[in-house]
């Protein structure tokens, strides 16, 4: 606890005279992050597209399945590829506000938007943000590709299987993997930190 402790105290210490900049530039992010949906809702109710589906009963709300018509996952898609291009650019200057808020160094507000004001350190941001993505989706590959193969060919013989000992061993196969499909995704978690 005594580290918790440290961590808040250094925490308040850094933001002491810049508590309503830090507000407000965390709010902004926050905007950025919201005006995209809304921007979708919005495509979506002026092309006449539902968003959502009803899969049983037409009053349920909790059956409802996200539409996966080729018209509505080309807004999706095209809306989600422009926010990312205004929202990573965005999300890394308040990262670098943050980190030289902690580091004793005012930065003005407006630097938030500093990869904007060039078309370079705006690709470099953009690029950084793809070669994360590659990254994580590798790692993500190397842990659980083993797991979800054993739950998928445990099943896939389980549906195949003509004698009990078949169907005995599927079973166990498709156990050991989601076990292992829990245990590897717990340290997938860890490592994606």
């Amino acid at each position: 606890m005594r580290l918790r402790r440290l961590i808040k105290k250094n925490a308040a210490l850094a933001l002491r005279r810049h508590w309503c900049r830090a507000a407000a530039i965390s709010l902004l992010t926050l905007l950025f992050w919201a005006v995209p949906a809304t921007l979708e809702q919005l495509v979506m109710t002026a092309f006449n597209i539902a968003s959502f589906v009803d899969v049983s009963a037409p009053g349920l709300m909790l059956d409802n399945m996200p539409n996966t018509a080729p018209a509505a996952m080309a807004i999706m898609l095209a809306i989600g590829v422009l926010s990312f291009f205004v929202i990573a650019p965005l999300t890394i200057g308040a990262v670098r506000w943050f980190y030289n808020i902690t580091d004793g160094k005012a930065l003005a507000t407006v630097e938030i938007f500093e990869y904007f004001f060039s078309v370079k350190s705006w690709a470099r941001v953009i690029w950084f943000y793809v070669l994360l993505f590659v990254k994580k989706l590798i790692w993500t590959v190397i842990f659980l590709a083993a797991p979800i193969a054993m739950i998928f060919g445990g099943n896939f013989w389980r549906q195949q299987a003509s004698r009990d000992i078949e169907m005995l061993l599927s079973v166990g196969i498709e156990i050991f993997g989601g076990v292992l499909f829990l245990l590897l995704g717990w340290f997938w978690l860890m490592w994606m930190q």
